[in-house]
């Protein structure tokens, strides 16, 4: 690893027993480490554990919200079902639509 280069997450960093149970200390230890941290999973994608990162990444537009269901994946088999229903229902939230959908909606839910 390169100096000041944050550490590769897997999968199942993220989503071990221990994590799931307890996972502020993992945010502190990732947090600490750097603001982003590439997750080697199937085509990739970033854990960010900072607030001020992940208010920078929601309004990124080169960025998707609709990649939730992948992580579905990242989850022991056997405890894929324990989450199947959470994954489902994070696919209808404002937070996981992207643009131009995002945006109507939250017109109608200003009014």
């Amino acid at each position: 690893m390169v100096e000041g280069q944050a550490p590769v997450l897997t999968p199942a960093e993220l989503f071990s027993e221990g994590q799931v149970k307890d996972p502020y200390p993992t945010y502190r230890r990732f947090l600490d480490a750097g603001p982003a941290h590439y997750v080697n999973y199937k085509r990739g994608a970033w854990a960010i554990f900072s607030h001020a990162g992940c208010s920078t990444g929601i309004r990124d537009v080169r960025l998707t919200a609709k990649r939730m269901g992948t992580f579905l994946l990242t989850i022991a088999p056997e405890h894929r079902t324990e989450f199947a229903q959470l994954m489902r229902l994070f696919v209808l939230w404002m937070l996981f639509i992207d643009a131009p959908e995002h945006t109507r909606l939250r017109k109608l839910m200003n009014r």
